[in-house]
Parts: structure tokens; C-alpha cells; sequence
């Protein structure tokens, strides 16, 4: 897969730990987000127009980054971490503990 646009991270990630640990994320899931070295979700300078977009096409739940990313009548749910990302996709616990 070759990715150029820095807001795919946060999906990518998000859909390799789903592979990785055999469960899906939620349903009407749209993620947007860069993902720094140790893990921070940083927004990038097309992350509320991706999301506008996604909601647009009828994705219901939202992840961006915590440092202000809104999409009016539907709040993005704010992430800082990887971590808090997982969760809120609905793969809990650290990525870590699924690694053997």
C-alpha cells in the first residue's frame, strides 16, 4: 500500500490492529489523524474537510485529533493517543498486549 496524505495514519492503524487482533471496529467508523513516533494524534491541515466529508457519506462516528478538530451537528470524538484511539474503535486495551 503506498500512502501519501499523512491523515490516513490514524486508519491505517486503526485497521491493522483490527487484523492483527481479529475483531472488527465499529460500524460507521471514519478516522483522520497523524500519528507521531510515540503514539500522539496530531491533525493535519485537511483533517475537518476529510471528516466533513465522511460525514457526509453517512459515517456516524468520528475520530480526530483532540487539538480542535469539530465537524458541526457531529462532534468528533477527540483522541490524543493511539491508545484512546483503540478504545474508541472498539479494540480495547494497549495495542502491546495482543503482540506475542
Amino acid at each position: 500500500i503506498r500512502v501519501s496524505a499523512p491523515d490516513a495514519d490514524l486508519a491505517l492503524a486503526l485497521a491493522l490492529a483490527s487484523a492483527r487482533r481479529g475483531r472488527s471496529v465499529w460500524a460507521g467508523l471514519a478516522a483522520c489523524g497523524e500519528l507521531g513516533l510515540v503514539g500522539d494524534v496530531r491533525p493535519t491541515s485537511g483533517s475537518e474537510r476529510a471528516l466533513a466529508e465522511a460525514q457526509r457519506l453517512g459515517y456516524t462516528k468520528l475520530l480526530g485529533s483532540k487539538s480542535g478538530v469539530g465537524v458541526e451537528d457531529s462532534p468528533v470524538i477527540q483522541i490524543a493517543t493511539l491508545r484512546d484511539a483503540l478504545r474508541s474503535a472498539g479494540l480495547v486495551g494497549p495495542l502491546a498486549a495482543s503482540v506475542s
